[in-house]
C-alpha cells in the first residue's frame, strides 16, 4: 500500500489538508502532521525551518515511513526539500505546491510586511479569528511573531 504525507505551511495546519485528503480515496496509507506551534501543537525547543526538518524526521522514522511520498504545500514543500538535501532517499517522492525557494532578505521583507496582526485584526477580522481557532491555545499573535522571527532567519541563511 502506497504511503503518503501531506504537509501544511506556514499560518496553516493538517486541517485545512483535509479536503485534499478526504479526495484520496481508501487505497492509501494517509499521515498529516502539524508541525510544532501550529494547529495547536505546542511550541517545540525552537520555532525555525531546522526544528520543522527535525520533526518531520523523528516523525517518518517513528512511524516506519520511509520511501513515503511527501505532498507539501509551501513551507511544508520547503521542509520536505531541506529534509530531503539531509537525508536523500528517506522519502519516495516529494510533490510540493507554493513553495517559495528564493528567502533573501528582500524577499523575507516582501512576506513579512503581510504578517502584522494588527493590521490583519483591523482589515480582515475574519481571517484573524480563523487563525485564533485554528491555533487554539496558542496565541496566534505570538505564533505570527514566530513566523516572522523564522522568515527572518530563512533571510540571514537561507
Amino acid at each position: 500500500m502506497n504511503k503518503y504525507l501531506f504537509l501544511h505551511g506556514a499560518l496553516g495546519s493538517k486541517e485545512q489538508l483535509a479536503p485534499l485528503i478526504s479526495n484520496m480515496g481508501f487505497n492509501y496509507e494517509i499521515h498529516a502532521i502539524n508541525f510544532s506551534g501550529h494547529g495547536g501543537k505546542p511550541f517545540n525547543e525552537q520555532f525555525c525551518m531546522e526544528q520543522f526538518v527535525d520533526e518531520l524526521e523523528a516523525y517518518i522514522l517513528e512511524n516506519e515511513l520511509e520511501g513515503v511520498h511527501v505532498f507539501g504545500y509551501s513551507m511544508g514543500g520547503y521542509v520536505a526539500l531541506c529534509l530531503e538535501s539531509k537525508r536523500n532517499g528517506l522519502m519516495g517522492s516529494i510533490t510540493t505546491l507554493g513553495t517559495k525557494f528564493n528567502w533573501d532578505k528582500e524577499q523575507v521583507a516582501k512576506e513579512i510586511k503581510m504578517l502584522n496582526a494588527s493590521k490583519i485584526e483591523e482589515k480582515i477580522p475574519q481571517y484573524a479569528n480563523y487563525l485564533k481557532e485554528l491555533h487554539a491555545p496558542i496565541d496566534w499573535k505570538e505564533y505570527m511573531e514566530k513566523t516572522i522571527q523564522m522568515m527572518q532567519l530563512l533571510g540571514e541563511n537561507p
